[in-house]
């Protein structure tokens, strides 16, 4: 949830390519994901978004922009959109 949180307020992440977080990020427009133990992509992801500020600016705008359907009132509607398609008369 933390990295939800954190596009959603607009920020480029870097974070592991693992399960749950392959599924939201988008490597390269969302921020940037590396395999667990590489510490030397980890750096690089780190050193690029600090040393260039339209390339942060952009990168957390696409992840704002890309979360949205993650967003409460859109999750609800897709529920309510699954419940009513899958309602008992239909079984």
């Amino acid at each position: 949830m933390a990295v939800l949180e954190a596009m959603i307020s607009g920020l480029p992440v870097i974070a592991s390519n693992i399960r749950g977080l392959v599924d939201c990020l988008i490597n390269g427009v969302t921020g940037y994901m590396f395999n667990p133990l590489d510490i030397d992509g980890f750096a690089y992801g780190i050193k690029k978004l600090a040393m260039d500020n339209m390339l942060r600016i952009k990168m957390g705008q696409n992840s704002s922009e890309t979360t949205g359907k993650y967003a409460l009132d859109n999750v609800l509607s897709k529920l309510r959109e699954i419940y009513q398609c899958c309602s008992c008369e239909n079984f």
